[in-house]
């Protein structure tokens, strides 16, 4: 274990050090700039890509898998509709399994690219921020990136890549690059055909969107309506799964965690109990980054820049909130399936509500770092604690 956390550490830190360098390079140095950037985005790509089948629950699960049936089937539509895989309306997945697999090594070359396309979104994301407010760090942006979420970017696959182009689609929203409206929704589009889950990610931002930035015009009742509508999300889970499975709209992912969320049926005590170790390490490390993020925003002002950080803000809170009501509800901890939507919006959130104030940005990567020892190194969340290379 030692080794394997040495090992995360030195890529963390010379990935950190090249995004700062690209980050530092003035605009007469861009060409350089963006080698720096592709380097380290190439680098934590290629970890994801060479690592065993063991790094990672998700790759036994299906990945592994996945890719040994498609090799057998020689079209893309019979990658489509086939039973086993189940690709669904998940299209964009579905043209990623069958490009991966027509080479060898198929499953290194998919899980490289699953990372890739995690990374460059939020990259993206953090670089359109950046445009917009000159004092934002696309380095501690990338460094929440990789002590947060990388190690469960490891395992959630399909649905990280989904979240990147959340990300960078709700921070073209608030952009002014793009006057097009419909290049805006285009990444809304891609996160949706890589992963269904993105529809309930969307749902959430948009009533998060309206309710904030509307919230001088609304009455008291409508908001207090609207506020019930995202904590009852986890509560009419059960109703919404029976009339998906009556009107057809349920797959095997769905029914998956359905009997999860509905019937209790797991195997791993600590995930249907509240107050494991890791439930209470995770719920203490939500309060820290709840505290940071309420203490750095001012409420809701005319100035935009306020507003957009306490909007990002508003993203995080809510869903440390569904995670804590599904935890509690349910007795589950796999309510971070729907949670990590929103909270991985700490990508952005952190360094916008911190990036005038960098004691408090020293001390936060403190906590990002013990958050990670204890969690990913400590605990084993996702399943990564141990790096292996593939054989």
């Amino acid at each position: 274990m030692i080794q394997s956390t040495v090992f995360y550490l030195l890529i963390f830190f010379t990935c950190t050090v090249c995004f700062f360098i690209s980050e530092r390079l003035n605009k007469n140095q861009q060409k350089y700039s963006k080698i720096f950037a592709a380097f380290a985005i190439i680098l934590i790509s290629l970890i994801a890509g060479l690592r065993g089948e063991d790094v990672g629950v998700d790759v036994k699960v299906y990945i592994t898998n996945y890719c040994k049936i498609a090799e057998n089937l020689t079209g893309l539509k019979s990658i489509l509709n086939n039973n086993i895989l189940n690709i669904g309306n998940e299209y964009a997945f579905g043209i990623l399994l069958y490009l991966c697999t027509r080479f060898k090594h198929s499953v290194q070359i998919i899980l490289f690219l699953i990372q890739f396309l995690t990374v460059l979104p939020i990259y993206k994301a953090c670089t359109t921020i950046k445009h917009k407010y000159n004092n934002f760090s696309i380095t501690f942006s990338m460094m929440v990136y990789m002590f947060l979420y990388f190690n469960n970017t490891l395992n959630n696959m399909r649905q990280s890549i989904a979240i990147g182009f959340l990300i960078l689609g709700t921070v073209l929203g608030i952009s002014n690059e793009n006057k097009n409206r419909f290049i805006k929704y285009i990444p809304f589009i891609i996160a949706i055909l890589f992963h269904k889950s993105a529809i309930i990610g969307i749902l959430l931002l948009f009533i998060i969107k309206f309710l904030y930035f509307n919230k001088k015009k609304l009455n008291k009742f409508l908001i207090i309506v609207l506020n019930l509508i995202i904590v009852a999300i986890p509560i009419i889970i059960q109703p919404l799964y029976e009339l998906m499975v009556r009107f057809g709209l349920s797959n095997s992912h769905f029914d998956y965690y359905a009997d999860i969320f509905i019937f209790k049926s797991t195997e791993k005590d600590w995930f249907i109990n509240p107050l494991s170790l890791y439930s209470l390490a995770f719920l203490v490390f939500i309060l820290c980054f709840s505290v940071i993020l309420i203490c750095n925003c001012k409420s809701i002002t005319n100035k935009e820049e306020e507003n957009n950080k306490v909007f990002f803000a508003n993203i995080v809170l809510y869903g440390y909130l569904i995670y804590t009501i599904i935890l509690f509800a349910f007795k589950t901890m796999y309510g971070i399936r729907i949670s990590i939507m929103l909270d991985m919006y700490n990508i952005i959130a952190l360094p916008l509500c911190l990036k005038d104030k960098k004691n408090s940005m020293i001390v936060t990567s403190i906590i990002l770092l013990i958050c990670w020892l204890t969690l990913v190194i400590r605990l084993g969340w996702s399943g990564s604690n141990i790096y292996t290379f593939f054989n």
